[in-house]
């Protein structure tokens, strides 16, 4: 069982997500925090 959930994750993990995608699952919160922050200061020039 842990061998197939293993795998599925492993096809999951490389069929299913870019490159784009897996960046995004590497940041950390500060990083996340920073680039809401930023969007948000976009937001308020337009």
């Amino acid at each position: 069982m842990p061998l197939i959930l293993g795998a599925f994750c492993a096809v999951l993990w490389y069929k299913g997500f870019g490159p784009e995608d897996r960046e995004l699952f590497k940041l950390r919160k500060t990083e996340i925090e920073d680039l809401a922050a930023a969007s948000e200061a976009d937001k308020s020039r337009v």
